[in-house]
C-alpha cells in the first residue's frame, strides 16, 4: 500500500516535470507566419500563443519541438526561449 501511494506520487511530480517550452520566433523579411506554423505543425504540434506581425514573428509552446528544430527552417531569422529579463536598479545594475 505504501509503495503504491509512494509511485503515484512520484508519477505526479515526474509529470509536471515534463512541461512544455515557449518560444518567440522571428522570421525574416517577406516570410509567411502561416506558412512557418504549417511547416512546424506538420512535424510535431505547437500551439501559436501571440503573432507579431509587425515584426513578422509568434510565440510558441511546444513540448516537442527544440530552439534548433524551430530554427531549423530557412525563414527564421532568430528563435529566444521567452523567459523573463530583469534589468538591475540604481542599487544592483547600471542607471
Amino acid at each position: 500500500m505504501r509503495f503504491t501511494a509512494l509511485f503515484s506520487v512520484a508519477a505526479a511530480v515526474a509529470s509536471t516535470l515534463v512541461s512544455a517550452e515557449k518560444y518567440i520566433i522571428f522570421l525574416k523579411k517577406g516570410a509567411s507566419i502561416d506558412e512557418y506554423v504549417a511547416k512546424i505543425t506538420a512535424v510535431a504540434p505547437a500551439e501559436v500563443t501571440a503573432r507579431f506581425d509587425f515584426f513578422n514573428g509568434l510565440a510558441v509552446e511546444t513540448e516537442e519541438h527544440t530552439r534548433d528544430s524551430l530554427a531549423a527552417f530557412p525563414e527564421v531569422e532568430s528563435v529566444e526561449v521567452d523567459q523573463i529579463i530583469t534589468i538591475g536598479d540604481c542599487n544592483t545594475g547600471p542607471c
